[in-house]
């Protein structure tokens, strides 16, 4: 949508959303396609060499899985995470002026949430969500 303002951009990909029809759709800007598409084709000399929808992608190439934890300021959630065999990776934003701190772990395996939600249950956990590789990502992990 190269060339388009904010707002024709906006417009047109809502109208190709709302059309019950394929539509075949070539891009290099992923991020307009992966609010557009539910399926996904990644071409290389002429010839389709990965495709599937965006969870699909997803669980083919994400072994490890990123969550972000919201919890109290105070808590000591981090210590227990960062003694644990499951985890590769723990990182802490504490948002200034807030009682509030964003924990990012990193699990070796999608297995491995049971073993968190072991740990958290101890914990008064305000939000958590998983962190997706967006196309772009997956476009980068295949070239």
């Amino acid at each position: 949508m190269l060339g388009l303002d904010l707002k024709t951009t906006n417009f047109i990909i809502e109208r190709l959303k709302s059309l019950d029809k394929t539509v075949f759709l070539t891009s290099h800007n992923l991020n307009v396609l992966e609010k557009v598409c539910n399926k996904f084709a990644f071409i290389k000399d002429g010839s389709i060499i990965l495709e599937g929808s965006k969870k699909e992608l997803n669980d083919f190439f994400q072994k490890e899985v990123q969550i972000a934890i919201i919890i109290d300021r105070n808590s000591q959630l981090r210590k227990s995470l960062e003694k644990e065999q499951f985890i590769n990776k723990v990182d802490t934003i504490i948002e200034e002026n807030k009682n509030i701190q964003e924990i990012t772990v990193t699990l070796k395996d999608r297995k491995n949430y049971r073993d968190l939600f072991s740990i958290l249950k101890d914990h008064d956990v305000i939000k958590m969500y998983e962190n997706d590789l967006s196309i772009e990502d997956i476009f980068l992990k295949i070239i």
